[in-house]
């Protein structure tokens, strides 16, 4: 009997011992959703805080031509009368070929991202997240077509904060951008 108790015992240690806890901060406000423009080229994904939920998020795009690499961003805004960017999602030094590029920190030289909410006119950085080294992040350039500039593609971004804020919004130590597809034009 003593034997069953204390195996037991033992086994209720593993278990236990194997349990992680969450102890990441998440928020709402980072689940709230805000506008984009309508239009036929356009990012979508599934924005996620994880322990608490997800959005399909929707955006807007901006890019250009910098080296012979895109720079690609994603932006949000608060409603569609004034046009306040509130979310800035970029990805830089994309080659301009079909394929599958690894994001890594800016550091690094290579293709990089980053993500910011934004204040007032939308042009107050409030908080900032640097990518999570410690996921697979990606983006892939599934079509382009270098005549008329417009590419698309996939990706999976996650990010860890870097940078809490000035305001009195709180935000989440980690957002994700999983199953993002985008359709977007560069300028020759």
């Amino acid at each position: 009997m003593q034997f069953k108790i204390k195996f037991l015992i033992f086994l209720t240690a593993i278990v236990f011992s194997n349990c992680k806890k969450d102890d990441s901060f998440k928020t709402a406000v980072d689940l709230e959703p805000l506008a984009y423009l309508p239009d036929s080229l356009i990012c979508t994904a599934t924005k996620e805080v994880p322990g608490l939920g997800t959005i399909t998020w929707k955006a807007n795009y901006l890019s250009a031509l910098k080296d012979s690499k895109i720079i690609l961003t994603f932006i949000t805004y608060d409603n569609l009368l004034e046009l306040n960017i509130r979310e800035v999602l970029g990805i830089q030094r994309i080659p301009k070929k079909i394929g599958n590029y690894t994001i890594e920190p800016f550091e690094k030289g290579v293709v990089f991202s980053g993500y910011e909410t934004r204040l007032a006119d939308g042009d107050v950085v409030n908080a900032g997240w640097d990518i999570n080294t410690l996921k697979k992040n990606y983006i892939e350039i599934t079509a382009i077509d270098t005549t008329t500039g417009i590419f698309e593609g996939k990706f999976d971004i996650y990010f860890k904060m870097s940078n809490q804020g000035i305001a009195s919004n709180t935000h989440s130590e980690y957002i994700n951008f999983k199953n993002g597809n985008f359709r977007a034009k560069y300028s020759n």
